[in-house]
């Protein structure tokens, strides 16, 4: 009798205390995974877009051949941005017009020199 009765009150105690005596709590543990998960992808994705400022800041041109601008990047040479700067990545600005296909901000890039 005795040692039947002493795991029930055991749980009894522990349960009282706060503390989980079946593996009923489990149950949510896949939840609060994504959550966590959810966070970390969300400091992440912060610390990118912040980067990405940076980045976009640090070299305007290349980022304007890339989103194939052609007039910001004729107004960026205008105002004497260098023409041979290069990324963190080595990419130019004539180097990522070049590959997104802007023929108008690959010829401003050309003519500048």
């Amino acid at each position: 009798g005795r040692s039947c009765v002493a795991p029930r009150r055991r749980r009894q105690d522990l349960a009282g205390a706060g503390f989980p005596t079946t593996l009923d709590h489990l149950s949510d543990a896949p939840m609060r995974f994504v959550r966590c998960c959810t966070y970390v992808i969300l400091l992440f994705a912060c610390a990118v877009a912040a980067t990405g400022d940076a980045d976009r800041e640090r070299w305007p041109l290349i980022y304007a051949a890339g989103e194939g601008d052609s007039k910001a990047v004729r107004a960026l040479l205008a105002a004497g941005h260098p023409i041979g700067e290069t990324s963190r990545d080595g990419e130019t600005s004539l180097h990522v017009a070049g590959i997104r296909g802007d023929v108008s901000t690959v010829e401003a890039l050309i003519a500048a020199g």
